[in-house]
């Protein structure tokens, strides 16, 4: 019973205050559920940044800085708050007429998705950390900065910023910070509740997707689009055992729909919230910087010289570049510093281009061309994503007047943005990651959901043109 309070209170107490932040900077329509999923992926934010901080200025990690940072900030941010209406100010009311055939099968899937959370919720809960990657990745060196109670940052330490528990040094820590923060709240490292985070992302996920959904296309679109958001295999996996490529797959998700409002109300509020998401998504992933290239080049060729003048382009660019700035700059500064770089070695230096670090001595370099037809297979034939890669295909061809006349081309442009991006690591230096498919689903996971959402409103505006 005291694990679930202490529990509750680690995702209460940044989503309060994410929440609060959220309502201060936004004063356009966002309902009840879409502003505290947004407010809990930024306090679960927040808590890594103030790891970063607390860490690197050698204060010993305990709850009490922590408690006191996060009920400073949110006293500050709710003096003299006005929250705003709770109504999508951009979205007319979509009007539905539901037949008794409709009432049961949105009950239905009602069902299936409460199911599927409670499965998630039950294995995330009851299931110690059984991946490799993540125990690796993130879980190993959680342990060693909880009980160590900082980052280890004398370099003539044989643990040095986890070295020998974390064998990427160049990774971000947003993931393995989640378990330690969990670990301080339950006075111990317990193996299965300190990646309770994961279930918390996916839900959040699941309630954003639904709101933005529905304020455009319907209850309907929006219901359906959520389950089969819910069932994607690789994201129920990953609900379950603490990887960070499902809060990164979060923190883009959210950025897009928060560009994607922006783009309709034109409010720099989105755009600071957007950005706000970005640099989380760096403070989570290496992969993370694909999205701030993706979201800024579709925001430049939606917004430059479309705006008022060129002073309200810069400052609506300002909105979302200097969040990102401030929340993934240090992290670089500090990364670099210690001389940490993005690849694979121990050091985590090496950053070899048209080369591949883990492949073994006098394996081929350059460009690795059968990396194409994988990438196809695993995205057009395997079960992870069901029909969503065949279905992007047929819909873009179908629907692409629609979309060059809507603004559903931005959201494309970061689709295949993205894709440009991973692909091009793919070719040059992911090859044996990509070769056995795992370095395929789970950088795929990181944007199938904004996938799934342009597929959503794209359907929703094609079945509103033939009726």
């Amino acid at each position: 019973m005291m694990d679930a309070l202490y529990l509750i209170l680690a995702i209460a107490l940044p989503t309060m205050a994410g929440t609060l932040f959220v309502a201060r900077v936004l004063d356009t329509g966002f309902g009840l559920a879409a502003r505290l999923s947004l407010g809990f992926g930024t306090g679960m934010g927040a808590v890594t940044y103030l790891f970063l901080i607390f860490g690197f200025a050698s204060v010993p990690f305990s709850l009490l800085p922590f408690i006191a940072a996060l009920v400073i900030a949110s006293g500050l941010l709710a003096y003299r708050l006005k929250l705003p209406s709770a109504t999508c100010s951009s979205c007319g009311a979509v009007e539905e007429n539901s037949g008794i055939l409709w009432k049961i099968v949105s009950a239905l899937l009602v069902v299936l998705i409460a199911f599927k959370l409670l499965f998630v919720f039950f294995e995330a809960t009851h299931r110690p950390v059984y991946s490799w990657d993540t125990w690796t990745n993130w879980s190993a060196g959680a342990k060693l900065f909880f009980y160590q109670k900082g980052l280890l940052l004398d370099s003539a330490d044989e643990h040095f910023f986890g070295k020998g528990y974390r064998p990427f040094m160049g990774h971000p820590l947003h993931a393995t910070f989640m378990q330690v923060w969990s670990g301080l709240w339950l006075g111990r490292f317990d193996e299965a509740l300190v990646k309770i985070y994961s279930f918390f992302y996916f839900l959040a996920m699941l309630a954003l997707f639904y709101v933005a959904v529905k304020d455009e296309a319907g209850k309907k679109f929006a219901l359906v689009g959520t389950y089969l958001l819910s069932s994607i295999p690789i994201l129920t996996y990953h609900a379950q055992d603490g990887y960070a490529d499902l809060p990164l797959a979060f923190y883009s998700l959210a950025a897009v729909v928060c560009f994607w409002k922006f783009l309709a109300t034109e409010r720099k509020g989105l755009l600071v919230v957007a950005g706000t998401m970005l640099g989380f998504g760096v403070l989570t992933k290496n992969e993370g910087l694909f999205y701030i290239v993706a979201v800024g080049l579709a925001f430049i060729l939606a917004r430059y010289g479309k705006a008022q003048s060129r002073g309200a382009f810069l400052r609506e660019l300002a909105s979302l570049a200097l969040p990102v700035i401030i929340l993934a700059g240090p992290w670089f500064v500090a990364k670099f510093a210690m001389g940490l770089g993005f690849g694979h070695g121990l050091g985590g230096s090496e950053f070899n281009w048209l080369s591949d670090p883990l492949y073994t001595e006098g394996a081929p370099k350059g460009i690795h061309w059968e990396v194409i037809g994988k990438s196809l297979k695993e995205w057009m034939l395997t079960a992870n994503f069901g029909l969503m890669f065949p279905a992007l295909a047929v819909s873009f061809i179908l629907g692409l007047k629609q979309i060059y006349r809507s603004d559903l081309k931005y959201l494309y442009i970061v689709i295949f943005s993205v894709m440009a991006a991973f692909m091009f690591v793919y070719l040059t230096l992911e090859v044996t990651t990509v070769m056995d498919a795992t370095g395929i689903h789970r950088n795929t996971l990181t944007y199938a959901p904004i996938i799934l959402f342009t597929l959503t409103l794209l359907a929703s505006r094609i079945f509103k043109r033939s009726r």
